[in-house]
């Protein structure tokens, strides 16, 4: 089972209340007449509809329902350029389950979902990042520079928990993502995502959240979007085998009962996202078609980007001193 904290899940329940009970979303408005279809309706007799003024009535309805559409798109070049990206609602790639294989075919990583991660595809890796520890756990972070911003017509929901192994070796993949339209120029919308698992040897468990709140807001000339994010890892620390080769030598050896270099060691890492854009645009607008979809653009734009990262890491080894470690330089 995924373990969430009671902090975790008042926060969770409160955007989930805020965004599908408050309020009247934009896209669930419809036109209607104003008589319904109560006692008080049509020209009947006793309150009575009859069935060609109930099926006109239903007609009528759905003639006026708006119909779903999800428009999404990244910012990028520091908020000055908004790409358009597409969502897979039809989850054609179901079976691909792990994040690093979702953004990637080819990885090299520890083996139990959550674990540090490298693309096994050189001209594929990213740029290493000014915290260097978050490196290897990038394919799972919340970034404002990899938020796909949404419009939508009606309210959006998506939730998926995989699940897998026994219970001493098992690994859970929880996805919540919930956004609507307030009205046609302004959206808001919450992410959550929980990674937990135990890995195939001893001191391998890991446990890797994020949670996203972001906005954007779009009438004529003006544009703003906004981001805010924090991003929390705990893992255990191992240092690997003590005896590689006992893999390949003794075959009978449970994955559990090998061991292992450190036994109560581990690391905490956090990270903190905050990310406003805004602009205007000056000139006479142009339309702009590309791949079907006619886009404005504007000669002229005044960008204005704020942006606040903060980063820690905490290791812990309650059992080895300082002189265990052996001191490694690392230049980039």
């Amino acid at each position: 089972m995924i373990n969430i904290s009671k902090k975790e899940r008042k926060l969770f329940i409160l955007c989930f209340l805020a965004l599908h009970i408050a309020g009247i979303s934009w896209g669930q408005i419809r036109k209607t007449d104003d008589r319904g279809l109560g006692n008080k309706g049509g020209n009947n007799s006793g309150g009575l509809v009859n069935r060609a003024e109930y099926r006109k009535k239903q007609d009528s309805i759905a003639a006026h329902a708006i119909k779903p559409l999800v428009k999404l798109w990244r910012l990028e070049a520091d908020g000055a350029y908004a790409v358009r990206h597409y969502r897979d609602t039809a989850d054609m790639n179901r079976q691909i389950l792990y994040p690093n294989y979702k953004k990637n075919i080819a990885n090299t990583f520890l083996g139990n979902v959550g674990s540090a991660n490298q693309s096994a595809i050189f001209a594929l890796r990213n740029p290493v990042q000014e915290f260097l520890f978050l490196q290897p756990y990038e394919y799972y972070l919340s970034r404002p520079e990899t938020h796909d911003f949404i419009d939508t017509r009606t309210p959006y929901t998506e939730l998926n928990y995989s699940t897998g192994g026994n219970n001493n070796r098992d690994e859970n993949i929880l996805n919540v993502f919930l956004t609507r339209n307030i009205n046609k120029d302004w959206n808001v919308g919450v992410k959550y995502n929980l990674i937990s698992s135990k890995g195939q040897y001893q001191s391998q468990k890991h446990k890797l959240y994020d949670f996203t709140l972001f906005s954007s807001y779009e009438t004529g000339r003006y544009k703003l979007y906004g981001f805010l994010s924090h991003n929390r890892i705990k893992l255990e620390e191992n240092g690997g085998l003590v005896d590689d080769a006992l893999v390949e030598r003794d075959t009978t050896v449970n994955s559990e009962n090998m061991q292992v270099r450190l036994n109560n060691a581990g690391t905490s890492l956090h990270n903190q996202n905050f990310y406003l854009s805004h602009q205007y645009n000056i000139g006479e607008v142009r339309e702009r078609v590309l791949f079907g979809d006619t886009t404005k653009v504007y000669p002229i734009k005044i960008v204005h980007t704020l942006q606040f990262d903060e980063s820690s890491r905490k290791y812990f080894d309650s059992e080895n001193s300082t002189d265990f470690y052996e001191t490694f330089l690392y230049a980039y």
